[in-house]
């Protein structure tokens, strides 16, 4: 099973989170998505989705306002939270999108 975000608009591509180091999107390959210093990378500790800090960041245990995750047929799947997501999601079953609502 593979869940994708549904991109609009409204929306801030972040990535496919996964830990594929090849693929352009993954927040596993270092030289793409999931590059730490790129400005809106889930890697970079600095960043607002990176941040332990930031209210939008899968790094904050207490954000509220963490990136969302959304399946190919565009159903809601949860929010991304590095402390939560271990149960949410079965990361070698499926391939994730992530999507910040503006």
């Amino acid at each position: 099973m593979s869940l994708f975000f549904t991109i609009n608009v409204l929306a801030n591509y972040l990535g496919n989170y996964n830990n594929n180091s090849y693929g352009i999107n993954s927040t596993g390959n270092e030289y793409g998505a999931g590059n730490k210093y790129k400005s809106n990378s889930i890697n970079n500790e600095y960043g607002e989705y990176g941040s332990k800090y930031s209210n939008k960041s899968v790094n904050n245990p207490y954000a509220t306002n963490a990136p969302k995750l959304y399946d190919s047929q565009g159903n809601y799947r949860g929010r991304l939270n590095t402390t939560q997501i271990l149960y949410q999601i079965h990361m070698a079953d499926m391939v994730v999108n992530i999507l910040q609502i503006a």
